[in-house]
């Protein structure tokens, strides 16, 4: 678990502590503010992690935050495997005025311009 990021999602929750927690949320936000910021992430994450623990739904949110923010720290990933092309095959007239390509199985054209048949792209 990264230390910065439950630092951060700590400080997101402390606006959330009334609908967390009823009567326990005064006490929960006065230990998270009484962490300094100059403590060490490794030892304020602890600190962080033993008080948010205690409750239930403190720790359920802090679950989820964490986990949101790991998915939108990795961004975009490109689909596993070798990206292999679909090769459509493509017609171009004999006097060169326009090309076309076959997505799926038609009669192939005659040219836009000169009526001519499409070929091949050799």
């Amino acid at each position: 678990m990264n230390t910065k990021a439950v630092r951060l999602a700590a400080r997101a929750m402390l606006a959330e502590l009334p609908h967390l927690l009823d009567s326990e949320a005064g006490e929960l936000e006065r230990e998270l503010t009484a962490i300094p910021d100059s403590a060490p992430d490794d030892m304020a994450a602890v600190l962080i992690t033993n008080a948010i623990n205690r409750y239930e739904s403190t720790r359920k949110w802090m679950d989820v935050s964490i986990r949101l923010e790991a998915a939108r720290a990795r961004g975009f990933q490109p689909l596993p495997g070798v990206p292999n092309e679909i090769p459509a095959p493509v017609f171009v007239c004999p006097d060169g005025h326009w090309s076309w390509v076959r997505l799926r199985p038609e009669p192939v054209p005659a040219c836009i311009h000169c009526g001519k048949l499409l070929a091949p792209k050799p």
